[in-house]
């Protein structure tokens, strides 16, 4: 009987939500969350046991991861286990195809962390994605907290601001192209180690997507709250309108204050790992 275990990690959006479904770039990063599949078969019958580490609905990928592992099964029962660099992109590329079940404009990138690793700057183009794997030597000491699962699915935030984008155009581009300079931004301010300047980037990423209407009142109070102590948060996913966005992604240079506001508000805070490895196959 053919044993063969499918392993892939979850994956956090560092800065770029929503306005890399349209051109701009995005920082993604593998995070150490992970589903692994376990594949059984004796050529007639095949049997799956699925596990996951990875929080459903919140924003780390779990959708994608599952797309991920479906095309790398596909793959491995054909005999293709050895993840070269043409096996990973054809991997990649049918798990964004599945994607598409879930989420009907994505940008691709989700599927992609998930597949490759690591931390990526990814672009979405008329040609099709441009993505490199960035040598950052030490990242920042990110907390996540978990404001809860959205009411809404990503899906349809998607489709909000693809609507709003219609009738705001000229406003929703600007938008986007903010997000684009503070993308940038927070990537310099990691590579040089400048605090101030990667508080401020991902204070005015969160306020662009405030302005884009997907961060919810109670979780603009929650940021309201993280600010006053010094730090800075965002939403890290599709967000939502209504109450919960699913994590915010907070910084602050003692850590253990976004750890003890957490906890204070009655909501889990914690670390994760970022750039860890992708896509596995044994």
């Amino acid at each position: 009987m053919q044993k063969i275990k499918i392993s892939c990690p979850g994956k956090i959006i560092l800065m770029g939500e929503h306005a890399v479904v349209y051109g701009r770039p995005a920082l993604v990063a593998a995070v150490d969350k992970r589903m692994t599949a376990t594949i059984q078969t004796d050529g007639n019958t095949t049997v799956s046991k699925i596990r996951s580490e990875i929080p459903l609905g919140i924003g780390m990928g779990s959708s994608a991861a599952l797309s991920v592992i479906q095309a790398a099964s596909k793959f491995a029962l054909s005999g293709e286990t050895n993840l070269n660099q043409n096996l990973l992109a054809k991997i990649n590329k049918l798990a964004i195809d599945y994607e598409k079940s879930y989420h009907v404009n994505s940008s691709g990138v989700d599927p992609t962390i998930c597949t490759y690793g690591g931390v990526l700057w990814y672009k979405k183009t008329k040609k099709g994605k441009i993505f490199k794997k960035l040598k950052l030597k030490r990242l920042p000491r990110f907390i996540l907290i978990n404001t809860g699962k959205p009411i809404e699915t990503t899906g349809e935030m998607v489709e909000m601001v693809r609507k709003r984008r219609i009738k705001e155009k000229s406003k929703i581009e600007g938008i986007f192209n903010v997000i684009e300079k503070q993308t940038k931004l927070f990537l310099l301010a990691i590579e040089k180690k400048d605090d101030q300047l990667l508080k401020n980037s991902i204070q005015n990423c969160e306020s662009c997507l405030e302005d884009l209407g997907i961060v919810s009142l109670y979780v603009k109070n929650i940021v309201g709250e993280i600010e006053k102590i010094g730090g800075a948060a965002k939403i890290c996913g599709g967000g939502g309108r209504k109450k919960e966005t699913g994590l915010l992604l907070c910084y602050h240079q003692n850590p253990d204050e976004i750890l003890k506001l957490g906890h204070d508000l009655g909501l889990e805070a914690f670390k994760v790992k970022f750039g860890v490895k992708g896509l596995t196959i044994v």
